[in-house]
């Protein structure tokens, strides 16, 4: 009984800085519209008296489910979750469709910020072929056909640093880049929208090895090739002297195949 009483106690005194900085962060940067339930969409709420009544509706909730009442807290606890210089994650107080009061997490990438986060880039040199890097992802913990994209330093523009990530990922410098749209990495839990771009590249070879960074390898494909292999899910590759299938599955290979004959 006591400990609960703490909990809530303790949770009274941080509600209002952590609700200020939250409210505040929000005000400062454009990170979507409010959204209104009525109409269909899930509504973030920004009043401090409501997110407090959506808190403690969660509480309540996560504490049916058993949780401690540590976790009740946490869990349960609207604002900015925790960040460092890449991520920031935020919890929402939201009303659903249907009426229902809750929490809804989101990821931002801190560069998008001030603008997109990053930009993908698909190569296409004078002979027609894609240029594709083989890349192990600490995410996936697998090997990965990807092309190339980064994210974007403070100050870039979104072609700059395509231009950047497409020298540093591949050695090459493109004639030429053309936008072809935006694409949502995930929009279940990130808000941002990546730039695509369409790099035109006048050589018909790859770079020698040594210009990029440390891409494992690079692949001239050409678009038969590409969409062979992202219709398999995975191709071929020769690493280290082992030959691997190497999953295809990443969104921007999919994406790049309706621009590609």
């Amino acid at each position: 009984m006591w400990r609960w009483i703490w909990i809530i106690f303790i949770s009274t005194l941080v509600h209002s800085n952590h609700i200020d900085r939250y409210l505040s962060f929000i005000k400062s940067y454009y990170l979507g519209a409010p959204g209104s339930h009525i109409d269909g969409e899930i509504q973030i709420v920004l009043d401090p008296q409501q997110i407090a009544e959506i808190e403690q509706l969660a509480r309540a909730r996560l504490s049916e489910k058993g949780h401690s009442p540590e976790e009740v807290l946490e869990f349960s606890q609207v604002g900015i979750i925790a960040e460092d210089q890449y991520w920031i994650w935020v919890r929402d107080a939201v009303i659903f469709p249907s009426g229902f009061k809750g929490t809804y997490n989101r990821i931002l990438w801190r560069s998008h910020l001030d603008g997109p986060p990053a930009a993908v880039i698909i190569p296409i040199f004078a002979d027609g072929r894609i240029a594709v890097i083989v890349n192990y992802r600490h995410a996936t913990r697998s090997w990965q056909l990807q092309l190339p994209a980064g994210l974007r330093k403070p100050g870039e523009t979104p072609e700059v640093a395509a231009r950047r990530e497409l020298k540093e990922e591949t050695g090459c410098d493109a004639k030429s880049l053309e936008y072809l749209g935006s694409l949502a990495p995930d929009s279940g839990v990130s808000s941002s929208l990546v730039p695509v771009y369409l790099a035109h590249i006048e050589m018909t070879q790859l770079p020698q090895s040594g210009q990029s960074e440390a891409i494992e390898k690079m692949l001239l494909l050409t678009a038969k090739e590409l969409r062979e292999a992202v219709s398999a899910g995975e191709i071929s590759v020769t690493i280290n002297g082992q030959t691997k299938k190497i999953p295809c599955n990443d969104a921007t290979l999919a994406y790049a195949l309706q621009y590609l004959n």
